[in-house]
């Protein structure tokens, strides 16, 4: 039910709730959604995934640059696999 745009910020570790439940939940949300995530912390922001919360902020509520979608990863085989 959620409507509102959402930024996700978690760590690869974090003991509080697993990441690969995190992408479920985000691919059901209807809404536009953003995430950062550090790598190898444990309930952890790192300040270069910080740093997007007052971008965000910015955007969302005072009509600023609008923040990139993230990027999509394709991964293909060639015929040996």
């Amino acid at each position: 039910y959620v409507t509102c745009p959402v930024l996700f910020l978690d760590s690869t570790n974090d003991f509080h709730g697993w990441l690969d439940d995190a992408y479920l939940t985000l691919s059901a949300l209807q809404s536009p959604h953003w995430q950062a995530i550090t790598p190898r912390y444990n309930h952890h922001i790192g300040p270069d995934q910080a740093a997007n919360l007052p971008l965000f902020m910015d955007a969302q509520l005072k009509g600023g640059p609008a923040l990139p979608a993230t990027p999509m990863l394709r991964i293909t085989l060639n015929a040996e696999g």
